[in-house]
């Protein structure tokens, strides 16, 4: 409790800061204070004081006084494997970017998927990695993997990137996708699934797609 209301305080005072900015290390305060939030089934609590501090911390991209790209995924690798599921959600989206993942970060963040036992951490991990697919192929294959996964919103999240354009020309991904529509246990995910064929524009799926529209059914 102590160091509950400890982590509060500093998130306080940090976001009072205001047009100064914080650093890195501050920022760092502002991750590891989400360990008093708790994650729920779509991710951290928007409602927790120290996500939301996070938040408004990250609104500009000035508020840091340091780099954003190399800092922040430092911070994701330092922190990913921390026991609070809210940090390692947050850890792992700090080491993505809009330019996709480095070959270092997508090493670390498949291992700690491969040992991830929460879904919610899990599905973040899979979302930070998608973009590399087809430029590395253990993605490919953790996607693969997890596509039996026993957590349905996990297997959305791999259909999400087997169906994505940056998987076109990736071995066994439309296939697993195509696998999905018919054969998986939960009609959400089969739906997902075949809502999101279409995005590879591969012609591949087009008898699948005949199939299911000659008799559809309430599905």
């Amino acid at each position: 409790a102590d160091k509950l209301a400890e982590a509060a305080a500093d998130v306080k005072a940090l976001t009072k800061k205001g047009g100064e900015g914080v650093t890195v290390e501050e920022y760092e305060k502002l991750l590891l204070g989400l360990s008093a939030c708790e994650v729920k089934n779509s991710g951290i609590d928007r409602k927790c004081d120290a996500y939301k501090a996070l938040r408004e911390a990250r609104k500009n991209r000035g508020t840091l006084v340091k780099d954003w790209g190399g800092a922040m995924a430092g911070l994701g690798k330092k922190h990913i494997g921390h026991e609070s599921p809210a940090v390692r959600i947050q850890a792992a989206s700090l080491m993505g970017s809009i330019f996709g993942t480095s070959k270092d970060s997508q090493g670390i963040i498949i291992k700690a998927a491969q040992a991830e036992k929460h879904p919610e951490v899990l599905k973040q991990m899979l979302r930070t990695v998608a973009s590399s697919i087809a430029k590395n192929d253990a993605v490919r294959e953790l996607m693969l993997a997890n596509a039996g996964h026993a957590n349905p919103k996990v297997r959305m999240e791999v259909v999400s990137a087997l169906t994505s354009t940056w998987a076109k020309g990736t071995q066994g991904t439309l296939e697993k996708a195509m696998e999905l529509v018919e054969k998986d246990a939960d009609s959400d995910v089969r739906n997902y699934a075949c809502r999101r064929l279409g995005e590879r524009a591969d012609e591949r799926v087009l008898p699948l797609l005949a199939k299911l529209t000659k008799d559809p059914g309430e599905d």
